[in-house]
Protein backbone atom coordinates (compact mmCIF):
# COMPACT_ATOMS: atom_id res chain seq x y z
CA UNK A 1 0.00 0.00 0.00
CA UNK A 2 1.30 3.44 -0.84
CA UNK A 3 1.54 6.14 1.71
CA UNK A 4 -0.50 9.25 0.78
CA UNK A 5 1.95 11.50 2.61
CA UNK A 6 4.95 10.40 0.60
CA UNK A 7 6.71 12.85 -1.66
CA UNK A 8 6.25 12.50 -5.40
CA UNK A 9 9.09 11.09 -7.41
CA UNK A 10 10.82 13.58 -9.67
CA UNK A 11 10.67 13.10 -13.42
CA UNK A 12 14.34 13.84 -13.83
CA UNK A 13 16.78 12.09 -11.61
CA UNK A 14 19.47 14.71 -12.12
CA UNK A 15 19.60 17.94 -10.19
CA UNK A 16 20.33 20.04 -13.31
CA UNK A 17 18.03 23.03 -13.85
CA UNK A 18 15.68 22.98 -16.82
CA UNK A 19 17.05 25.23 -19.55
CA UNK A 20 14.57 27.30 -21.51
CA UNK A 21 15.29 29.07 -24.80
CA UNK A 22 15.65 32.81 -24.33
CA UNK A 23 12.93 34.94 -25.89
CA UNK A 24 14.32 37.34 -28.42
CA UNK A 25 13.14 40.89 -27.90
CA UNK A 26 12.28 41.32 -31.59
CA UNK A 27 9.84 38.40 -31.51
CA UNK A 28 7.79 39.81 -28.65
CA UNK A 29 4.76 41.66 -29.97
CA UNK A 30 4.12 45.13 -28.72
CA UNK A 31 1.46 47.38 -30.26
CA UNK A 32 3.53 50.43 -29.35
CA UNK A 33 6.74 49.47 -31.11
CA UNK A 34 6.54 49.30 -34.92
CA UNK A 35 7.93 46.14 -36.41
CA UNK A 36 10.51 46.38 -39.14
CA UNK A 37 9.30 44.98 -42.48
CA UNK A 38 10.09 41.33 -42.82
CA UNK A 39 11.63 39.91 -46.00
CA UNK A 40 8.53 37.73 -46.47
CA UNK A 41 6.06 40.63 -46.63
CA UNK A 42 4.53 41.14 -50.03
CA UNK A 43 4.06 44.49 -51.77
CA UNK A 44 0.61 45.90 -52.47
CA UNK A 45 -1.05 43.98 -55.30
CA UNK A 46 -1.74 47.09 -57.34
CA UNK A 47 2.00 47.63 -57.76
CA UNK A 48 2.95 44.06 -58.70
CA UNK A 49 2.20 44.11 -62.42
CA UNK A 50 3.77 46.52 -64.85
CA UNK A 51 1.50 48.93 -66.78
CA UNK A 52 1.89 46.70 -69.83
CA UNK A 53 0.56 43.63 -68.00
CA UNK A 54 -2.18 44.95 -65.73
CA UNK A 55 -5.22 43.04 -64.54
CA UNK A 56 -8.51 44.92 -64.87
CA UNK A 57 -11.99 43.87 -63.74
CA UNK A 58 -14.78 45.13 -65.98
CA UNK A 59 -18.31 45.02 -64.59
CA UNK A 60 -20.48 44.40 -67.66
CA UNK A 61 -23.91 45.88 -66.88
CA UNK A 62 -26.92 44.80 -68.92
CA UNK A 63 -29.73 46.28 -66.82
CA UNK A 64 -29.55 48.90 -64.09
CA UNK A 65 -33.06 48.42 -62.59
CA UNK A 66 -32.65 44.63 -62.41
CA UNK A 67 -28.96 44.80 -61.40
CA UNK A 68 -27.96 42.46 -64.21
CA UNK A 69 -24.17 42.53 -64.04
CA UNK A 70 -21.29 40.12 -64.53
CA UNK A 71 -17.61 40.68 -63.81
CA UNK A 72 -15.13 40.16 -66.62
CA UNK A 73 -11.49 39.82 -65.53
CA UNK A 74 -9.02 40.91 -68.20
CA UNK A 75 -5.34 40.05 -67.80
CA UNK A 76 -2.34 41.56 -69.59
CA UNK A 77 -4.03 44.86 -70.37
CA UNK A 78 -1.62 47.49 -71.69
CA UNK A 79 -2.48 50.67 -69.79
CA UNK A 80 -0.08 52.80 -71.81
CA UNK A 81 -1.32 51.90 -75.29
CA UNK A 82 -2.88 54.71 -77.34
CA UNK A 83 -6.65 54.51 -77.95
CA UNK A 84 -6.87 52.62 -74.67
CA UNK A 85 -10.58 53.17 -73.97
CA UNK A 86 -11.72 52.18 -77.45
CA UNK A 87 -9.44 49.12 -77.51
CA UNK A 88 -10.64 48.03 -74.06
CA UNK A 89 -14.30 48.26 -75.10
CA UNK A 90 -13.54 46.17 -78.22
CA UNK A 91 -11.61 43.60 -76.17
CA UNK A 92 -14.54 43.33 -73.75
CA UNK A 93 -16.96 42.77 -76.63
CA UNK A 94 -14.75 39.99 -78.03
CA UNK A 95 -14.48 38.34 -74.60
CA UNK A 96 -18.26 38.50 -74.12
CA UNK A 97 -18.74 36.75 -77.47
CA UNK A 98 -16.39 33.90 -76.56
CA UNK A 99 -16.72 33.49 -72.78
CA UNK A 100 -19.26 30.81 -71.79
CA UNK A 101 -20.72 32.70 -68.80
CA UNK A 102 -21.71 35.74 -70.85
CA UNK A 103 -24.32 34.14 -73.11
CA UNK A 104 -27.19 36.37 -71.82
CA UNK A 105 -25.09 39.47 -72.59
CA UNK A 106 -24.37 38.59 -76.24
CA UNK A 107 -27.64 40.03 -77.55
CA UNK A 108 -26.86 43.33 -75.80
CA UNK A 109 -23.26 43.65 -76.97
CA UNK A 110 -23.89 46.47 -79.48
CA UNK A 111 -25.42 48.66 -76.75
CA UNK A 112 -22.32 48.56 -74.49
CA UNK A 113 -20.65 51.87 -75.32
CA UNK A 114 -19.38 53.57 -72.13
CA UNK A 115 -16.67 52.88 -69.55
CA UNK A 116 -16.77 54.38 -66.08
CA UNK A 117 -14.42 54.00 -63.12
CA UNK A 118 -16.03 51.95 -60.34
CA UNK A 119 -13.14 51.70 -57.89
CA UNK A 120 -9.36 51.63 -57.78
CA UNK A 121 -7.34 48.99 -55.96
CA UNK A 122 -7.57 49.37 -52.17
CA UNK A 123 -9.98 52.29 -52.58
CA UNK A 124 -13.47 52.84 -51.24
CA UNK A 125 -16.51 51.52 -53.06
CA UNK A 126 -19.88 53.12 -53.59
CA UNK A 127 -23.01 52.17 -51.67
CA UNK A 128 -24.83 51.44 -54.93
CA UNK A 129 -24.30 47.79 -55.81
CA UNK A 130 -24.50 48.22 -59.56
CA UNK A 131 -22.65 51.45 -60.44
CA UNK A 132 -21.12 54.57 -58.97
CA UNK A 133 -23.65 57.37 -59.64
CA UNK A 134 -21.37 60.27 -58.72
CA UNK A 135 -18.51 62.11 -60.45
CA UNK A 136 -19.58 61.51 -64.04
CA UNK A 137 -17.37 64.33 -65.28
CA UNK A 138 -14.17 62.72 -64.04
CA UNK A 139 -14.97 59.00 -63.93
CA UNK A 140 -16.64 58.39 -67.30
CA UNK A 141 -13.80 57.67 -69.71
CA UNK A 142 -14.15 59.48 -73.04
CA UNK A 143 -13.25 57.62 -76.22
CA UNK A 144 -10.11 59.41 -77.33
CA UNK A 145 -6.54 58.72 -78.39
CA UNK A 146 -5.33 58.80 -74.77
CA UNK A 147 -4.05 55.79 -72.86
CA UNK A 148 -5.86 54.25 -69.90
CA UNK A 149 -3.06 55.28 -67.53
CA UNK A 150 -3.62 58.94 -68.46
CA UNK A 151 -7.07 58.60 -66.82
CA UNK A 152 -5.55 57.19 -63.63
CA UNK A 153 -6.34 53.54 -64.40
CA UNK A 154 -3.86 51.20 -62.72
CA UNK A 155 -3.52 47.50 -61.94
CA UNK A 156 -6.51 45.97 -60.09
CA UNK A 157 -8.89 48.78 -61.07
CA UNK A 158 -12.60 47.99 -61.52
CA UNK A 159 -14.44 49.61 -64.43
CA UNK A 160 -18.09 49.47 -65.47
CA UNK A 161 -19.09 48.87 -69.10
CA UNK A 162 -22.68 49.86 -69.89
CA UNK A 163 -25.15 51.58 -72.20
CA UNK A 164 -24.98 55.36 -71.68
CA UNK A 165 -28.69 55.97 -72.43
CA UNK A 166 -29.76 53.33 -69.89
CA UNK A 167 -27.44 54.88 -67.33
CA UNK A 168 -28.91 58.37 -67.82
CA UNK A 169 -32.44 56.96 -67.36
CA UNK A 170 -31.37 55.13 -64.20
CA UNK A 171 -29.82 58.31 -62.78
CA UNK A 172 -33.16 60.10 -63.11
CA UNK A 173 -34.98 57.32 -61.19
CA UNK A 174 -32.47 55.05 -59.38
CA UNK A 175 -34.98 52.48 -58.15
CA UNK A 176 -34.37 48.79 -58.60
CA UNK A 177 -37.00 46.19 -59.47
CA UNK A 178 -35.82 43.42 -57.13
CA UNK A 179 -35.80 45.28 -53.82
CA UNK A 180 -38.40 44.03 -51.30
Amino acid sequence: MSDSTSTPTPISTTDEPILRAPIAKSSVYSPFVPRPPSPTQHPVTSSLNSPEHATITVRVIKSFPYRTMKALVLRNVDLQAPNGVEELIERCRKEILTAPGFKPFRTYIDHLNTLKLYTKAHGSKTMNLIINLTNDETEILPISSSSLSSYGIENETELSLFNREGYEEFKLDPTTKWDP
